[in-house]
């Protein structure tokens, strides 16, 4: 009886053996490591910065994301890598108004179009400055984002820092469109866009001020949509003669 005994406690003790090492085994196989600490947050090792949701989960692919780092909240943009990089002061507005209307999430036309809307959406409020370049694009991007309000300079800035922010390369142009007649120019600001190697045109301006109404094109009269001056080429019907 005490023989049965032992040489069933040394079987167990072989089996035991053998599913610790078979599990050391799987862990250091799979990378696992039973001791190391989950990564959640804002982390920066190595010179490069990562961000990691509340599971451990390391965040890729995001224009606009938003996180709290030592109570305030930052946006950052997160490559398909995952490198994170945070945003600047215009592009954080950019980004804090992709995010509030859930288009911060990819690059794509949908949320290049919910971008569009916000900016076409502005109270028009006409503006006395006239600036270009980099004083332009700061002053008349700030001023919508934090007014809400403005005339086609802001609109045509918000709408460039929130495709800048998507992934976009846009380009601000202030030059002239038809008033009246078509020798007749007034000033106008408008955004356009290269797309698979074409140039479409964006003004939210103009959506703003004809959108839902019947205007007179070549080919008779038309009325425009919800979202006329969005993504168009030049010399689509129901929309201005753009000259620089």
């Amino acid at each position: 009886m005490k023989r049965k005994t032992g040489w069933r406690a040394g079987l167990a003790a072989v089996l035991l053996m053998t599913m610790i090492l078979t599990m050391t085994a799987s862990a250091a196989d799979t990378g696992k490591d039973s001791t190391a600490v989950k990564k959640t947050g804002v982390v920066t090792e190595g010179g490069k910065t990562s961000i990691y949701t509340k599971a451990g989960k390391l965040v890729k692919s995001v224009p606009a994301y938003k996180i709290k780092v030592a109570g305030k909240t930052c946006y950052y943009t997160i490559d398909k890598k995952g490198n994170a990089t945070k945003l600047s002061g215009l592009e954080q507005m950019a980004a804090k108004r992709l995010v509030a209307q859930k288009a911060g999430g990819k690059k794509s036309k949908k949320n290049l179009k919910k971008a569009f809307r916000w900016s076409a959406k502005l109270k028009y409020r006409g503006n006395t400055r006239k600036l270009k370049g980099k004083k332009a694009a700061e002053y008349y991007g700030k001023y919508g984002f934090k007014n809400r309000m403005g005339d086609c300079n802001t609109a045509a800035y918000t709408f460039y820092w929130m495709a800048k922010v998507l992934g976009y390369s846009p380009k601000v142009v202030q030059g002239h469109v038809p008033s009246g007649s078509i020798n007749n120019l007034k000033n106008h600001t408008w955004v356009t866009i290269k797309i698979k190697k074409k140039t479409y045109y964006f003004d939210p301006d103009f959506n703003r001020s004809y959108r839902g109404k019947t205007v007179r094109t070549r080919s008779g009269m038309k009325t425009l949509g919800k979202d006329c001056g969005f993504m168009f080429k030049y010399g689509t019907p129901g929309t201005y003669m753009y000259k620089k």
